[in-house]
């Protein structure tokens, strides 16, 4: 419980003070984390690799995939260990940014031992009720991001991407192929999403899907619209 009120407060406080002018997006709670570019991983084994407390993802809105402006967040609350922590971190490097929030106790633990490198931003949380007490240092850029779009559609559903392909033919009059769909394998409608789909449009047709679900599993969105000029990272 203390690790999801901590997660409201910090997606709150992030929302009024980190994320800068025009950029809209989802932060989404339990989004999978993938093994570092040096330990590839089979699909089978991204799931148990863990997932992200917080992570925000912009919408595609220019030339290249705003992966840079993407945000990772590991909470650490006052009941938590760091014991693992080395080992999570790295996992977080599939995103443009990542961030630790955490508590007084914990922070002066993490700067004695260095277990975090120093691109980490750090957010102190009240050790009581977990709210926001203030940055103790923001996130920089991570050197080597890793997040593409074929991770941004680890959660998506076979039924959703159903939904999503078949919706595209239809527009195309692409009956013949519409006919095809109902056998195929997840791995096949997402391949047949992206030879029909840019991938800027896919891209934020995947955070769509995400967030209009009704009956949500492990996973919590909320929308971020373009908000006015707020403090820049």
């Amino acid at each position: 419980m203390d690790e999801a009120l901590a997660a409201d407060h910090v997606r709150t406080f992030l929302t009024r003070t980190f994320l800068t002018s025009g950029i809209s997006g989802l932060f989404i709670r339990e989004f999978p984390l993938f093994r570092p570019p040096e330990h590839p991983s089979t699909p089978e084994e991204i799931w148990a690799t863990g997932r992200s407390d917080l992570a925000f993802l912009p919408r595609w809105t220019g030339r290249h995939a705003p992966v840079r402006r993407s945000l990772g967040v590991e909470i650490k609350t006052r009941a938590d260990s760091l014991t693992r922590l080395p080992v999570q971190a790295p996992r977080y490097h599939l995103f443009g940014r990542c961030l630790l929030a955490t508590t007084p106790t914990h922070l002066k633990a993490i700067q004695n031992r260095t277990l975090l490198p120093g691109h980490w931003g750090l957010l102190q949380l009240n050790p009581e009720d977990h709210t926001v007490d203030g940055w103790v240092r923001k996130p920089t850029p991570v050197p080597h991001v890793s997040l593409k779009l074929d991770h941004l559609a680890e959660p998506i559903w076979r039924g959703e991407l159903h939904a999503l392909v078949d919706h595209v033919l239809e527009e195309q009059g692409d009956h013949r192929r519409r006919r095809t769909l109902n056998r195929a394998s997840r791995s096949a409608l997402w391949a047949e999403a992206r030879t029909l789909l840019e991938d800027a449009d896919l891209w934020n047709r995947v955070l769509d899907l995400l967030h209009a679900r009704v009956h949500q599993v492990r996973l919590s969105t909320w929308a971020v619209p373009p908000s006015p000029a707020a403090d820049r990272p």
